[in-house]
C-alpha cells in the first residue's frame, strides 16, 4: 500500500509523496484481469498505525472490490462458484 501518494495517509513508515492516487490503484488493480489471467492478489506493506490507517484501509478495501469485479466482468471468475 505504500504505493499510495503520502497525502492520502501513511502506509507504513516508508510512505513518500508522489505516490498513485486512489483512483490510479483502482484503475490499475481493473486492468490487471483484462491483460492476463492473475493467479493471485497480495496486499502488503500496510501498518494501520502508521498514521491514517482508516483512509489507507478503505482505499485498501475499495481496490480489492474493483479487482474483484473485474475478474467477474471478464469471466476470470464465474459468478455460479
Amino acid at each position: 500500500m505504500d504505493v499510495l501518494d503520502s497525502g492520502l495517509g501513511k502506509a507504513n513508515d516508508y510512505a513518500a509523496p508522489g505516490g498513485l492516487s486512489e483512483r490510479d490503484l483502482v484503475e490499475c488493480l481493473e486492468m490487471i484481469p483484462r491483460k492476463v489471467t492473475p493467479t493471485s492478489l497480495t496486499i502488503a506493506s500496510f501498518d494501520p498505525g502508521a498514521g491514517g490507517g482508516d483512509e489507507i484501509g478503505r482505499i485498501a478495501v475499495g481496490a480489492i472490490v474493483a479487482f474483484m469485479r473485474s475478474l467477474l466482468e471478464t469471466g476470470v471468475l464465474s459468478k455460479e462458484g
